[in-house]
């Protein structure tokens, strides 16, 4: 736990699987052919789940994208690992990027949140974008349930050796109603 409140869980040191051709996942998404896809390598990646890691040109497509939901469980089976981690960098502030989570050969079409993912993409991105020690991730936006993920990487040079997810929580109060 943070001084501030904020709960952080080690994750596994990252391994990098195949890299993956575009015309893979574009139908997916319903993306035509050399668009959408934006320029660093589609990729699968784990820190305790593998995930394909997927960049995405703009936040305006990621969040235009519609989902085929049976193309993503079919290349989710194909390629043994657990779906497809979507995100665009951001270039606001301290966010580094938004992001979108698919597993519907696990039951999940789309998640508002996910730790191991958003560790596989730090991970990914201090390979080959950006090198630092803390990457903020919101998800969960096109289910109106916006999640802000904090993740650290603790690195020497190119090589990380720890990688911890967390954030704030809250609880949302629960009302029950009996009605006679």
């Amino acid at each position: 736990m943070e001084d501030d409140g904020a709960i952080f869980m080690q994750q596994n040191t990252p391994q990098f699987y195949e890299t993956l051709n575009r015309a893979e996942v574009e139908p997916c998404f319903g993306l035509k052919a050399g668009s959408g896809i934006g320029n660093l390598p589609v990729q699968m990646v784990s820190t305790g789940l593998k995930d394909i890691i997927v960049p995405i040109e703009s936040p305006t497509v990621l969040e235009n994208m519609v989902p085929d939901f049976a193309a993503i469980a079919k290349l989710s089976q194909e390629r043994d690992c657990v779906g497809i981690h979507a995100f665009s960098l951001t270039g606001e502030g301290n966010l580094t990027a938004v992001c979108r989570n698919f597993a519907p050969l696990y039951g999940i079409d789309e998640e508002s949140a996910t730790g191991t993912s958003n560790c596989a993409l730090a991970c990914y991105l201090h390979k080959y974008e950006q090198k630092r020690s803390r990457y903020i991730f919101e998800q969960g936006h096109c289910l109106n349930r916006i999640s802000e993920i904090y993740v650290h990487v603790h690195s020497s040079g190119n090589t990380v050796s720890g990688v911890f997810a967390g954030g704030y929580g809250y609880v949302e109060t629960m009302k029950t109603i009996i009605m006679d």
